[in-house]
């Protein structure tokens, strides 16, 4: 999918994505007339004040926030100082081709001190207005019959997730169209997706109703951009001040009134730093009449902004549906693996070998693109290894050099390599000669390998297991042939981990002793065990007594697990996926139990990104930063998409 392009000046940025929305509302409200009465589905980018007397200002209902211990505040305005401090405040501006325009003029934005207590108030009045000039990015006319007015958060304080409310009191009226919603922030740059949420858009004559929505907008030919409204029967938003929250995260959108959950949604996917926009508009389609009463007042006690502070998942790259990573097509049996090949700068690079087993790739993303660091030209192999159907690509530091090799293996031609990349191209390190094993290991249909520094000796060991022969076998490369550490004597167990068809192995430094633990898993017989080598064997450090869990993530049929330090703390974590139950949950081992770091909320996305088919390959490596983990993802119907925890 086709991203937004945006302008390059700040005006035509905003303003270009606003006449693309009005092109499209006013559509919407033509094929909806023609069906029956015009309601509140396809909203805009404006808001409406209706005007309160003095009397309603020591009666309003003013119920901040409470925020818990994981949130902290990131922004506050209670008007006690100029607008323009942290507000731009548009002028002679008409959303192109509204009834009103916007001014910066005192009589249309201004603050009001009652009893000591400073309010925003946006006016929005009847009145006779020329503008200075006619132009597509401000005003479409010279002369118009309402004015309002529309403020929008500077640059500075943009917001990328976390709770945003406001404390309101909205006029009512035919004709007028008040809103408080987010759009893209000024200075986003490469934006995935020109969104809009809207915390509220009301219509002035039904005052009950609270009209929240999400648009996505995309700079594609002949493309109609999803919507997601929905109105919200409330009480009525005119008679007194009322709190309006959204809670915006990688996975979920949530909308509060007075503090009371009123609607629930996936992340559609938006996802990039955005501005806080609060205005008053003139319905296109339904103007005032006599029964509105001009002037009208919005009035703000306050606007905050809360960010969470436990670590979210968030897109850093994805594909826009092209299939592609550089100039490579991925395709669906592709072998993807990650390593540190190039420089052993701990930054990890992807080598792919394309289901066509003729062209390899070794991709690094710098600048937020993958690009290409080497390639075979198609030749089907990799400095003599020749690429086939079968073939596993093992990577890790079996040398101690500080960088990963690849070891080659094809259980069909009973061949093994271990290859190292030189920079500029990959040589042999070591080969079995096509005698089907590794130092004494008998290559078999099924052999699964895992690799970790489980002696914590500074470099790699591979763990060779076989469910069909009940063997298992530790090796060490020594630097011409590997030595074999450990065996179970062909007892189709590792200490007391009894080897099924379902197992799954992960591998990763659980507890920051510096040396890998091996977490094995069986959805088939529910049991979960945390071993870590000593020198000799594999004593246990915990399991699950066969609940069918890990700390709260029920085991089921179809499950992922990668293991990556993905919060910064120096050590692993276990991310979980389920696509059947449509959950992921981030877990960390404290010597005792897994407790929850984060979860998904049951919403089938991590950090924004969709998971809908088992069909997906799952890379965990430090490839944006070297100190944290991220998430290669692709999923072979749909796209691929890079993800990482923030900071």
């Amino acid at each position: 999918m086709q991203r937004y392009k945006f302008a390059e000046t700040k005006k035509m940025k905003m303003k270009m994505k606003m006449k693309m929305k009005m092109k499209m509302k006013m559509k919407m409200k033509m094929k909806m007339k023609m069906k029956m009465k015009m309601k509140m589905k396809m909203k805009n980018t404006i808001i409406l004040v209706l005007a309160l007397t003095m009397s309603l200002f020591s009666a309003f209902s003013q119920t901040p926030f409470h925020q818990p211990s994981d949130w902290t505040s990131i922004f506050t305005d209670n008007f006690d100082a100029p607008i323009a401090n942290k507000w731009n405040i548009l002028h002679e501006f008409d959303h192109y081709g509204e009834p009103q325009v916007y001014t910066n003029r005192l009589s249309n934005v201004f603050i009001r001190n009652v009893l000591g207590n400073n309010f925003l108030v946006l006016k929005t009045i009847k009145e006779n207005y020329t503008c200075g000039s006619v132009n597509s990015w401000g005003c479409n006319k010279l002369n118009y019959n309402y004015t309002s007015g529309w403020i929008e958060t500077k640059q500075a304080y943009n917001v990328q997730y976390g709770y945003i409310e406001a404390s309101i009191k909205i006029p009512t009226g035919k004709g007028l169209w008040p809103a408080f919603w987010t759009f893209i922030g000024d200075g986003v740059p490469n934006g995935h997706n020109a969104a809009e949420i809207d915390i509220f858009e009301m219509d002035g004559k039904k005052p009950t109703t609270q009209g929240t929505n999400l648009h996505l907008f995309y700079d594609a030919p002949n493309y109609t951009a999803p919507t997601y409204p929905q109105d919200i029967a409330i009480s009525n938003y005119s008679t007194a001040f009322h709190t309006y929250g959204l809670k915006w995260t990688p996975t979920a959108i949530i909308w509060y009134f007075d503090n009371q959950e009123i609607r629930r949604a996936s992340n559609p996917g938006i996802i990039d730093p955005v501005r806080i926009i609060l205005n008053v508009a003139i319905f296109p389609w339904e103007l005032p009449d006599n029964s509105t009463p001009f002037p009208t007042e919005f009035l703000v006690d306050y606007v905050k902004v809360y960010q969470y502070k436990n670590p979210e998942f968030y897109i850093e790259w994805e594909d826009n549906t092209t299939e592609k990573i550089g100039n490579g097509y991925l395709k669906n049996n592709d072998i993807i693996v990650k390593g540190d090949f190039i420089s052993g700068d701990k930054k990890d690079e992807l080598l792919i070998s394309f289901n066509d087993k003729r062209h390899v790739q070794l991709f690094s993303f710098d600048n937020n693109s993958w690009s290409s660091k080497w390639s075979n030209n198609g030749s089907g192999t990799i400095k003599g290894w020749n690429l086939n159907l079968g073939d596993q690509f093992v990577v890790g530091d079996f040398d101690k050099d500080g960088k990963d090799d690849i070891l080659a293996i094809c259980i069909n031609t009973k061949w093994a390599k271990l290859l190292i990349y030189n920079g500029t191209d990959w040589q042999e390190k070591w080969h079995n000669n096509g005698s089907g094993s590794i130092e004494g290991w008998n290559l078999n249909q099924g052999d699964q390998f895992v690799v970790g520094d489980f002696d914590k000796d500074g470099k790699d060991d591979l763990l060779a297991i076989s469910i069909n022969t009940k063997w298992s076998k530790l090796l060490d490369f020594n630097g011409t042939d590997w030595n074999e550490k450990w065996h179970n004597n062909g007892s189709g167990a590792i200490k007391g981990w009894n080897l099924n068809q379902s197992d799954q192995f992960v591998v990763g430094d659980f507890d920051m002793d510096s040396r890998d633990d091996l977490l094995a898993i069986s959805i088939n017989t529910k049991w979960s065990k945390l071993l870590n080598y000593n020198g000799t064997d594999w004593p246990e450090k915990w399991h699950n007594n066969g609940s069918g869990a890990i700390k709260g993530w029920n085991l089921n049929s179809g499950d992922r697990f990668v293991a990556g330090d993905f919060d910064k703390d120096g050590k692993d974590d276990l991310l979980a996926i389920s696509i059947s139950t449509k959950w992921s949950k981030l877990l960390n081992y404290n010597g005792t139990d897994w407790p929850e770091k984060w979860h998904s909320h049951g919403l089938e996305n991590i950090g924004g990104y969709f998971l809908k088919t088992p069909l997906m390959n799952l890379t965990c490596g430090r490839f944006y930063e070297i100190n944290k983990s991220d998430v290669f993802i692709v999923e072979y119907y749909l796209s691929s998409s890079l993800s990482t925890p923030p900071q």
